[in-house]
């Protein structure tokens, strides 16, 4: 691991993008094989190894940040070029809210008794302190240029215990844009039963969808 700074300094960023989207991918592993898939929380024993998971996700994250490619900060200067550092850091956190992202939307079924420990699960997910390292004003815009999926993942939060008629609201209001109507259908299929006024939102996000792109 500590050849890995060296290696990020002197190779290409081909190199830098290997590292990204092999970190990213055992985070992947972490939560749909210990933890899951984050999948009945509500479960004895369940909600313990998500979070379990989740710490040992956030280490892999730390530990690359904090000891191996800036171990000084904020008083010494990082192993690699501070850009380098946070398009790598940066890069990683991305792909590990995108793994979370995918998690949730993959469930078929959200009972009302799994929302609230999803969440506050998810809220411990947040590890953008690693990015932050040795600049801990950096600002929400420049967090949000290095990780794309962090308001997705936020509304994502948000929308799990909202009622249907505020997520169609929201959707008409076209503040649903970083979700696919695809992803949102299975959102809604997920959290809320069978029923007509379901019908009429997953056709009424159809509709909505279609008018946006001009059909």
């Amino acid at each position: 691991l500590v050849d890995l700074a060296s290696a990020l300094r002197h190779q290409g960023g081909g190199y830098l993008s290997g590292v990204i989207d092999r970190t990213s991918k055992r985070l992947e592993e972490i939560i749909d094989d210990e933890a899951g898939g984050l999948r009945d929380l509500h479960r004895a024993g369940n909600r313990e190894e998500a979070e379990a998971a989740v710490a040992q996700a956030k280490e892999v994250i730390a530990t690359l940040g904090e000891k191996i490619l800036w171990p000084g900060a904020p008083k010494s200067p990082p192993a690699v070029p501070v850009g380098v550092y946070r398009r790598v850091v940066g890069g990683i956190i991305d792909g590990w809210y995108q793994a979370l992202i995918r998690a949730v939307l993959a469930m078929e079924d959200i009972p009302t008794v799994q929302i609230q420990p999803l969440q506050e699960v998810l809220g411990m997910c947040k590890c953008e302190e690693v990015l932050k390292r040795g600049e801990e004003k950096l600002s929400a815009a420049v967090v949000r240029g290095y990780i794309k999926s962090k308001e997705k993942l936020t509304m994502l939060v948000d929308l799990l215990d909202l009622s249907l008629a505020d997520i169609r609201n929201l959707n008409a209001s076209n503040a649903l844009g970083a979700f696919s109507v695809e992803e949102l259908k299975g959102l809604l299929c997920a959290l809320f039963a069978k029923s007509d006024k379901l019908n009429q939102a997953l056709q009424a996000l159809e509709q909505e969808r279609s008018h946006e792109r001009g059909g």
